[in-house]
């Protein structure tokens, strides 16, 4: 493992460790993840977006004993590799979009404690931005800002 991945883990296990120390109505997290997001092709046209990673933080405050409400923001920055082939003459082209994903959402959050168990339940709203980073090169391949409402719910 390189001097750069060790500093990181130590640095993410000593956050989380302070996190898990809160106690009182507020509760404030950070995670780090993944966006693994499929290939597609059809049409002359090869579509392979990148593996990135990201962040979510959130901030949780307790109405109750049974109840809080949680905001929110995630980020992660990806690109989609595109690769065109001319089904005249077989030449192909490739472009590329980076774009910025911002995930802004709010929950209601209901828990009850069972014995030595904290089930729970979520439901909230809010919005996915997706920027692309290049606007002057992005803008003659028709990408431009995005935002789309997403619906959040789960549970544990």
């Amino acid at each position: 493992m390189g001097k750069k991945a060790s500093v990181l883990m130590i640095a993410v296990l000593s956050m989380s460790t302070m996190l898990m120390a809160q106690s009182g109505r507020s509760e404030v997290s950070v995670d780090y993840g993944a966006n693994f997001s499929k290939e597609s092709d059809g049409n002359q046209l090869a579509q392979v977006p990148t593996t990135s990673g990201g962040f979510l933080a959130g901030y949780q405050y307790a109405l109750s004993h049974y109840g809080s409400v949680e905001l929110s923001y995630g980020f992660t920055r990806n690109s989609q590799n595109f690769t065109i082939m001319d089904a005249f003459t077989g030449f192909q082209s490739s472009e590329s979009v980076q774009t910025n994903v911002h995930q802004i959402t709010a929950a209601v959050v209901i828990k009850r404690n069972v014995r030595k168990l904290n089930p729970f339940v979520l439901a909230g709203s809010g919005v996915l931005l997706f920027s692309p980073t290049d606007t002057a090169n992005n803008a003659s391949l028709g990408a431009s800002t995005q935002t789309k409402p997403v619906f959040l719910y789960g549970g544990g």
